[in-house]
């Protein structure tokens, strides 16, 4: 497939030079070949040159093999339409230059490459249209510094196969429908970088298909330096943990992925009201950290601000996703003991009942030091998916006799990511 980029890309170049002979200045609808029905079909390997504003009726354009549009500049240089139909329909190789099109009642591009075509469009404005477009299959679909303007039902919209989607440098206004819409077409590689993106009341600016599924084996994408207007509708689909896509510096939108930034930490520490103690025996107690004071401006990037490594209601560690891996410390502080207790055992369940079922780690910390005293438990524990269901609880218990627990927390420092 990346090899008929290729040769589409060369055949547009070279395959039919372009002479005096197959240019065609275009200043009206006389200069263009005799529609049938509503349909001007252009011809193959040719220019044609269009001057101001060139009204076509309600006419619309069939593009033949490498028809290139084009105009001096794209503000001053306009094909205005009333078609209801596709204003411009290819299934072939083609190329629009500095040129802007009005078509408020129809769909501005209906294409379909079946994996082997090319459109290239360069300083091209949609000034306004009902659609923007449904490509389909196109072996590489580009666009490089231009301009959706407004658009009354939807943006442009993707099916199929392609080897490369490359959307650069322009700026995509929307409100209903989703702007930029990858929906389940696979490509190779995509890039959608420095683009900013008006999406406004229901429109989403970029979406594309969950878990990467926009990007065949060994391909990936691109998304970077864009501005979204609207960052709660910023992008759909995409989370920090595809790791298809490279996604970073996004103005208004943090969409830095997870494999760029897996680590980071969170403490959380007790109140020490409700309750305000822990009775510890030999029967296991659940931890409870209310994380009162808890700091977590260090959180991992894919959560920061979102959610926590520990859920002060549930008192549970929270994976992020699985395969992960972290450090913990839990930090005890017993003001009694009593009946001989020497030790405190800590145990990390993952069964999420209230007493251990699935233990994955047991540590003993002593006590034997006077009361009042600190004690540490540091373990490393990875996430699979039943850890990822259910959960961390930590439970403690004496080897013997009673141990009153007043202050404690939790710290949790995720090392890695599943991700990554």
């Amino acid at each position: 497939m990346k090899t008929d980029v290729l040769n589409a890309t060369n055949l547009l170049k070279n395959g039919n030079p372009i002479s005096a002979n197959n240019v065609i200045q275009v200043s009206g609808l006389s200069n263009l070949p005799t529609p049938v029905g509503d349909v001007i079909t252009l011809a193959g390997s040719t220019v044609y040159v269009f001057s101001g504003t060139v009204d076509i009726g309600a006419n619309r354009f069939v593009l033949g093999v490498n028809t290139m549009l084009m105009g001096n500049h794209p503000a001053l240089d306009t094909i205005v339409s009333t078609t209801t139909g596709d204003l411009i329909t290819s299934t072939e190789s083609n190329r629009i230059d500095n040129l802007s099109v009005i078509c408020t009642s129809a769909r501005v591009f209906n294409l379909s490459g079946g994996g082997a075509k090319n459109i290239l469009c360069n300083f091209f404005i949609i000034k306004s249209c009902d659609t923007a477009g449904l490509i389909d299959s196109m072996a590489l679909f580009s666009m490089n510094n231009c301009l959706l303007i407004s658009y009354s039902v939807g943006g442009f919209s993707f099916t199929g196969t392609g080897a490369l989607l490359r959307i650069t440098a322009g700026t995509y206004n929307g409100s209903t429908g989703n702007i930029i819409d990858l929906g389940t077409a696979l490509f190779d590689t995509v890039y959608l970088q420095n683009i900013k993106v008006n999406n406004s009341g229901t429109a989403v600016g970029i979406a594309v298909a969950s878990n990467g599924a926009n990007i065949t084996a060994n391909g990936f994408g691109i998304l970077s330096g864009c501005f979204f207007e609207d960052t709660a509708t910023a992008i759909t689909g995409y989370t920090n943990f595809d790791i298809d896509w490279d996604v970073r510096d996004n103005a208004s939108v943090e969409l830095t992925s997870d494999r760029f930034q897996p680590t980071g930490w969170g403490n959380y520490a007790d109140g020490e009201t409700s309750p305000a103690t822990l009775s510890v025996s030999t029967t296991p107690t659940k931890l409870l950290v209310d994380g009162t004071s808890s700091l977590s401006d260090y959180l991992p990037i894919s959560i920061r601000g979102v959610s926590e490594l520990w859920d002060t209601t549930t008192d549970k560690i929270i994976p992020i996703t699985v395969g992960d891996s972290y450090d913990v410390r839990v930090n005890i502080e017993v003001t009694a003991k009593g009946g001989g207790a020497s030790a405190i055992n800590v145990i990390l369940d993952i069964g999420g009942g209230g007493s251990p079922t699935i233990n994955v780690v047991e540590a003993q910390i002593p006590i034997t030091k006077s009361v009042p005293l600190t004690s540490i438990a540091t373990f490393p524990i990875f996430t699979l998916a039943t850890f990822i269901a259910n959960g961390g609880q930590i439970f403690l218990s004496t080897d013997t006799g009673t141990a009153t627990v007043g202050s404690r927390s939790i710290t949790i420092i995720r090392t890695s990511s599943g991700a990554s």
